[in-house]
């Protein structure tokens, strides 16, 4: 319960800089509003490992670059789900993409914590 606590925190400063970077892509400067969102999400990405190696999950995996990539790949997914609930939620509803993207970042948060919680930063399976 305190690694999904730590994981929330996390969560929640990655959001706030996720949406803060898509807001000012997509309202500033009229950026498509998927590519915001795919830029704001990897704002975060790099704050997220590190958080997430050091504070929650207390990584002791010495093959930094295997877990990144395993991380990177958690993401990447994360972030497909993300993409995929914005545009169903954008495209089939009345959500304005400011408000679709709170709703899509839920369910990649869901699915990033699994994929860290049991795969990457899982000791038993790093090696």
């Amino acid at each position: 319960m305190i690694q999904f606590i730590k994981f929330g925190v996390i969560g929640i400063l990655n959001t706030i800089i996720q949406y803060i970077v898509f807001y000012f892509f997509y309202s500033i400067f009229g950026l498509y509003y998927i590519f915001s969102s795919a830029f704001g999400y990897f704002c975060g990405v790099l704050n997220s490992y590190l958080l997430n190696r050091s504070w929650t999950f207390k990584s002791k995996y010495c093959n930094k670059r295997k877990e990144f990539a395993k991380f990177t790949i958690v993401n990447i997914f994360s972030l497909g789900i993300n993409l995929i609930v914005l545009e169903l939620l954008v495209s089939y509803s009345v959500f304005r993409p400011e408000i679709a993207q709170v709703f899509a970042i839920m369910f990649s948060m869901v699915a990033n914590f699994v994929g860290n919680k049991f795969w990457t930063f899982n000791s038993s399976v790093s090696e």
